[in-house]
């Protein structure tokens, strides 16, 4: 499936990342997210597509992945899907699907950077990666012939 890329991210959104006592509101999870895009010029079968993401000890060692979701259906020509962290209702906007993978705190690590991966049985599918502390509210987009987020 070589048409189907990670193509911008959102990992470090705008404000504080708890509130002043108890974890991060949906609101805040929400604001966090991964986007992928078919640009194949046809319809992709996306059963048995994962979305990683790496593992860190503390010393910021990658230690391994971990699996966000996987996903079902397929995704026609020219759309994008969106992965929130938060819990919400999936939905269409323009050529974008907003998915929700229902965490209860954060995903993507800003301290260490991230790598996002999208794999299915037998191998990897596309991956890009981003710098550690990335710019608050920043939308990080791939940059072209590479696998970085800028």
């Amino acid at each position: 499936m070589p048409d189907l890329y990670i193509t911008q991210a959102l990992p470090n959104p705008t404000g504080k990342d708890r509130p002043p006592h108890g974890g991060p509101t949906n609101a805040q999870l929400n604001g966090e997210w991964i986007e992928f895009a078919n640009t194949s010029g046809r319809p992709l079968n996306l059963q048995g597509v994962r979305l990683l993401h790496d593992t860190f000890g503390w010393r910021c060692e990658r230690t391994g992945q971990d699996a966000v979701t996987t996903f079902q259906g397929s995704l026609d020509s020219g759309l994008s899907i969106r992965v929130h962290t938060g819990s919400g209702e999936g939905q269409w906007e323009g050529n974008v699907f907003h998915f929700y993978v229902g965490r209860s705190n954060y995903i993507w690590n800003n301290n260490c950077g991230d790598r996002a991966t999208l794999a299915i049985e037998g191998g990897t599918i596309d991956w890009a990666r981003y710098t550690p502390n990335p710019p608050e509210g920043r939308i990080l987009r791939r940059v072209a012939g590479t696998n970085n987020m800028q």
